[in-house]
């Protein structure tokens, strides 16, 4: 089921809407995916038949008691044979959401907006992967106050992290006003043995999402 952060997605629109957007480091683009949104329901296209997704969302809304809401989705779907997954959530899907839909077989992904919404992504800079003297990528740097972090190994594993500035995922000593979570502060969450990783592959398919203003940053590895 969904692991609502605080509170559950709420709308009263239906929406039917197809927009695709793939992002990627330097190299060859993922296979493309298609995303739609239809009442409480998103559907992704172009998966590996039989395979499985994850689709990875943050959500906000005004609140009836607070001046906003906020909703945080993460969960595995099931491809049919024609490649295609839904997921069916509790409520209408709100405008004010970004969701991000990675296939974990092939890395192939998508990161978009229903129609209504904005997709405010953030150009990918040179210290957003943070490598290490000997060049490996042990962290992630990004100007955001709390984010929700994604990293999908297609056919290893998915990890994910829960940061905040000053947070436990965030390391200690830097100025503020960003972010740098150590890689080995996400959580192994699939995998046939999961297990934390110490630095990012090429390959990896990394997604960040700030739930405040829902900026985001999407990216897969190039090279080491």
């Amino acid at each position: 089921m969904a692991r609502p952060i605080r509170a559950a997605l709420a709308a009263s629109a239906v929406l039917l809407f197809t927009m695709t957007w793939t992002l990627s480091a330097a190299g060859a683009q993922p296979q493309q995916l298609s995303v739609s949104f239809s009442g409480k329901t998103i559907t992704a296209g172009g998966l590996t038949p039989r395979g499985q997704a994850i689709f990875f969302a943050e959500a906000q809304e005004p609140g009836e008691y607070t001046m906003m809401t906020y909703s945080h989705y993460e969960r595995f779907v099931d491809a049919d044979a024609s490649g295609t997954a839904h997921l069916d959530i509790e409520a209408d899907i709100v405008p004010t959401s970004i969701w991000a839909v990675v296939d974990i077989t092939t890395g192939a992904y998508s990161v978009t907006a229903p129609p209504g919404g904005a997709r405010k992504s953030r150009p990918i800079h040179g210290g957003l992967l943070r490598r290490s003297a000997g060049g490996d990528i042990t962290g992630l740097d990004f100007p955001f106050a709390m984010a929700s972090i994604l990293v999908v190994r297609p056919g290893v594993g998915v990890w994910d992290a829960s940061a905040a500035e000053q947070g436990a995922a965030d390391e200690k000593g830097h100025g503020r006003g960003k972010i740098i979570t150590p890689i080995p502060e996400l959580r192994p969450i699939r995998g046939a043995n999961p297990a934390p990783i110490t630095a990012l592959q090429g390959g990896d398919v990394v997604i960040i999402i700030e739930p405040q203003y829902l900026y985001f940053y999407a990216t897969q590895v190039n090279g080491r």
